[in-house]
């Protein structure tokens, strides 16, 4: 299971991208003034995050599973245990803290169908990270994971693993590494993938074509993107922080959309960025930007094409250090050796060459979940 908190700031890289100069001194100081600015806007968010974090550790560690861009992780009240909707995984676990003197057995499927019948918007209204953020999205969780089928028929088929596991606890001034541990008892019920995921995008399509056509992008693009960040999560979110299907940052790429389409001088509302229509037009702009203005000089479709999926997730100065002379994040003399290039050259630097190995990787999955979206949804 991926851990939000130990993804690379991969979405506020994407600043590296909005009023990139062509000189390396300009774009240094244009990112110290936005990044404040990202500062000032995120502090209350990773706060709450840092602070829950703290608060589960006594029970589950250091490092305790926290909801994601890709997966819902909801406490009990006692924080003994959790359940964890992992829409990259297509599996539901629940996790119970083990007493040796209390029997944990539980009907399993009978507390996932309850969990699961509550909205997305209750869901998020009980979640400490989300709390503040009024979410309006009537759905079910079941429906969110599986749209189109009974869920009670599909929990009632599957068959539920259960294994043990166990959580280290190191003590509160702990200077010599020893640590207590705790066994946790694992139930995980799989919903099985056959075709899930485009199932879930299917949700999406009207918006995704409107705004397809709107900003010149391929609509196959738009739910590969949507795929890898978020899995089709309606909660997606990250304490970058970055929100939504799209996991766009308000105050980077979300500020930049506002800015240059919609002309407003203020970053978008994690409110906005929950709502399916608006994040997708948000990703989708921020998509026409990085390759209508910021990568326009690249002639080759399909070079440009690669260079916007990297950019969006690591920002187009970092792509055009793997093709500067000298590495700098300075796009002029990039583009120049990026059109001297094939596309197959231009995607193989940047699948080896790029600075983050989760950008590596992002191009990679985005690339290759494009095919599954080719044909109607």
């Amino acid at each position: 299971m991926k851990n939000a908190y130990s993804l690379p700031l991969t979405a506020l890289l994407m600043v590296s991208c909005c009023n990139i100069a062509t000189a390396q001194t300009d774009y240094e100081a244009w990112k110290s003034q936005h990044l404040q600015r990202y500062k000032s806007f995120s502090e209350s968010y990773l706060n709450r995050y840092k602070e829950f974090k703290k608060h589960l550790a006594p029970k589950w560690g250091e490092n305790p599973e926290l909801s994601s861009n890709d997966s819902f992780v909801s406490y009990s009240e006692d924080l003994n245990q959790k359940i964890v909707l992992d829409y990259n995984k297509q599996e539901i676990r629940i996790e119970i803290l083990q007493d040796n003197e209390v029997n944990t057995d539980t009907n399993v499927k009978a507390e996932i169908l309850q969990f699961t019948s509550q909205s997305v918007t209750m869901a998020a209204a009980e979640d400490p990270l989300l709390s503040d953020v009024k979410l309006n999205d009537t759905r079910s969780l079941a429906e969110s994971l599986i749209p189109d089928q009974s869920f009670k028929e599909v929990i009632e088929q599957a068959d539920i693993e259960v294994r043990e596991t166990v959580v280290n606890i190191a003590a509160e001034s702990d200077t010599i590494g020893t640590a207590t541990e705790k066994r946790v008892k694992q139930y995980t019920l799989k919903l099985g993938n056959q075709g899930l995921l485009q199932r879930r995008a299917a949700a999406y399509k009207k918006s995704v074509n409107k705004t397809s056509e709107e900003y010149k992008l391929n609509s196959s693009l738009l739910l590969a993107i949507m795929e890898v960040e978020s899995s089709f999560n309606p909660m997606a979110q990250s304490p970058i922080p970055a929100f939504g299907l799209m996991q766009i940052v308000p105050d980077s790429a979300g500020k930049d959309v506002n800015s240059r389409v919609f002309k407003i001088n203020k970053a978008p509302s994690p409110e906005q960025l929950f709502e399916p229509e608006h994040n997708i037009t948000f990703g989708s702009a921020f998509l026409n930007i990085l390759d209508k203005s910021y990568l326009s000089g690249i002639t080759d479709p399909l070079s440009r094409h690669y260079c916007v999926i990297a950019a969006y997730n690591t920002g187009a100065g970092n792509v055009a250090s793997v093709f500067h002379p000298k590495r700098k994040k300075a796009l002029n003399e990039a583009v120049k050796v990026i059109n001297t290039l094939t596309p197959q050259q231009v995607y193989q630097k940047l699948i080896t060459e790029l600075p983050y190995s989760e950008t590596r990787k992002y191009l990679r999955k985005v690339t290759e979940a494009i095919p599954s979206y080719t044909t109607e949804i």
